[in-house]
């Protein structure tokens, strides 16, 4: 284990340091792959492109970071990598100050009732000072008001006949 272990990490060095190309002369699919590679070198991840988006983010190469979220939500059929890549990318645009595509997806994860949307509330920027911004994280509050009501509970029982009769289906000892 250890052996593939360090295989696999030579194996990702060898492939960084192939990659002399720089950023800009280098194409957006180009730069993928070669992130791609490294990042199978160290085991499977769940969302290729979440998951290189974080990467390439967490290493200040934002316009890779901003293409590989939007391809996340392109492509995944996860709702949560989606929603997370929204998330996101809305972060990096309300940074770059860029307003007309980080409100849409805000108001995007509003309307879904996006799980962390207290995210939003957390931001210590100067756009949270934002009336516009503001406004939206009223939004939010009345939605985490609804949501923290017990009374606005909705039960859903669908699968569970299926699960009964998966069950039942089952020639396993489950104990």
């Amino acid at each position: 284990m250890k052996r593939k272990l360090t295989l696999m990490l030579l194996i990702a060095i060898l492939l960084n340091s192939c990659f002399n190309q720089s950023e800009e002369s280098a194409s957006v699919e180009q730069i993928f792959q070669n992130e791609y590679s490294e990042l199978i070198a160290f085991g499977s991840y769940p969302n290729y492109y979440y998951n290189l988006a974080n990467e390439l983010n967490n290493t200040g190469r934002t316009k890779l970071a901003i293409q590989a979220y939007k391809n996340c939500i392109k492509t995944s059929t996860s709702q949560t990598f989606i929603e997370d890549a929204m998330f996101n990318l809305s972060m990096l645009y309300f940074d770059s100050e860029n307003y007309a595509l980080a409100y849409p997806l805000m108001d995007s994860l509003i309307n879904r009732k996006y799980t962390w949307l207290n995210w939003y509330k957390d931001a210590d920027n100067s756009f949270a000072q934002n009336e516009k911004y503001i406004n939206r994280i009223e939004k939010i509050d009345s939605i985490q008001e609804l949501i923290n009501n017990p009374t606005n509970c909705n039960f859903h029982y669908q699968d569970v006949s299926n699960f009964i009769t998966a069950f039942g289906k089952s020639k396993t000892n489950w104990f």
